[in-house]
């Protein structure tokens, strides 16, 4: 009798196993982190979800690249000021990275710009994806790209969401006083709870303000 697992469940407990592993290199690296990001980069998350993987920017320019995607198919580039930064990869307990976090200072004078740069690349990338999905209705009546801003404990946030099962979609949070922006890529989520997009939204959003709680100040919620 054959026990042996498929090669598909052996890669994806091998990849378990090393994101298990990363959760405690994580931890240790988030201690060598300079006071701002010890703070902004939370070590836990609401619903378990964790730091397991850290990585701070290297040396090299200062600033990366974004795209902006016109209507008529067009695409270019603007420059975000980086000062510096790092990178944190969130998990749930057991399972694949569910969060690709991005946590950049602005150059001195760079932020104002660095936003409307910012929003103008996840503005025209929500419009491309609208556009796409637009032969494609939900049957509940939710957008299948639902999008706004807000803000929570003072702190302004943009989203850009999938309305699916699996729920990616991308989140910027701004605190200019900082001259910090965050920008959150939500990987998504293999179906849990009741399996439905009504799960995947309370993810997301338990994210967008567990996350602001996380790192704001003490203050009124």
């Amino acid at each position: 009798m054959n026990f042996s697992l498929p090669r598909s469940s052996l890669l994806l407990a091998s990849l378990l196993l090393a994101i298990t592993g990363l959760c405690f290199a994580a931890a240790s690296e988030h201690g060598n982190l300079r006071p701002p990001y010890r703070q902004l980069v939370p070590l836990q998350l609401a619903g378990g979800l964790a730091l397991v993987d850290l990585n701070p920017r290297t040396a090299g320019p200062a600033w990366r690249e974004v795209d902006v995607h016109a209507a008529d198919g067009v695409s270019s580039k603007l420059r975000v000021s980086v000062a510096h930064g790092v990178r944190a990869m969130y998990a749930f307990p057991g399972e694949e990275f569910y969060a690709n976090v991005k946590v950049e200072t602005s150059v001195d004078g760079q932020f104002a710009q660095d936003r409307e740069n910012v929003l103008a690349a996840m503005d025209s990338l929500t419009a491309m994806m609208k556009e796409k999905s637009a032969g494609s209705p939900r049957p509940d009546g939710l957008d299948v790209i639902e999008d706004g801003k807000g803000a929570h404990r003072g702190i302004e946030y943009h989203f850009s969401l999938l309305n699916t099962v699996h729920g990616k979609g991308m989140v910027v949070f701004f605190l200019p006083e900082q001259r910090v922006i965050i920008t959150a890529y939500l990987l998504g989520r293999k179906p849990a709870g009741d399996g439905s997009v009504n799960e995947t939204r309370r993810l997301q959003r338990a994210f967008v303000h567990g996350y602001i709680d996380a790192i704001a100040v003490p203050g009124p919620a």
